[in-house]
C-alpha cells in the first residue's frame, strides 16, 4: 500500500513487494549512479533485505528505518517472525539499533 500512496514524481522508478528478490535489482547497472531510497517494515527481515540491496549499491538511504522511528511507533508493533539472525553487515549504527530491537523483542512495525 505504500508504493500506492506515493505521488507521482519525476525522474522517479519505484519497485514494490520484491522482499529478497530486490537483489536482482545488481543486474541494472545504471542503479550504481543513482541515488536509491529504501522503506521496508521494521522487522528483522526488512533490515536483512535492506543490508542485501546495500552490499550491492552503498549509496541505499533508508526511510523510516531506524531505532528513533521504531521507538516513536513502538505501540504500533505486532509480533514478528521470531527469526534470530545475526546482525546483518551493512546497516548503518541506528538500523542496527532497531535491528536488535525486532530480534530480542520479536517486533514488527508495518
Amino acid at each position: 500500500m505504500t508504493l500506492l500512496a506515493l505521488p507521482s514524481q519525476r525522474r522517479t522508478i519505484a519497485f514494490g513487494a520484491l522482499g529478497r528478490a530486490v537483489s536482482d535489482l545488481r543486474f541494472v547497472r545504471w542503479l550504481v549512479t543513482t541515488p536509491i531510497t529504501y522503506l521496508d517494515d521494521l522487522d528483522v527481515e526488512g533490515f536483512e533485505i535492506l543490508s542485501a540491496l546495500r552490499a550491492e549499491f552503498p549509496q541505499v538511504v533508508s526511510l523510516l528505518m531506524d531505532e528513533n522511528t521504531l521507538t516513536r511507533h513502538r505501540s504500533l508493533a505486532v509480533p514478528g517472525t521470531g527469526r534470530q539472525p545475526s546482525p546483518p553487515l551493512h546497516l548503518t549504527s541506528s538500523e542496527l539499533l532497531a535491528f536488535e530491537l525486532c530480534r530480542q523483542e520479536n517486533l514488527r512495525v508495518e
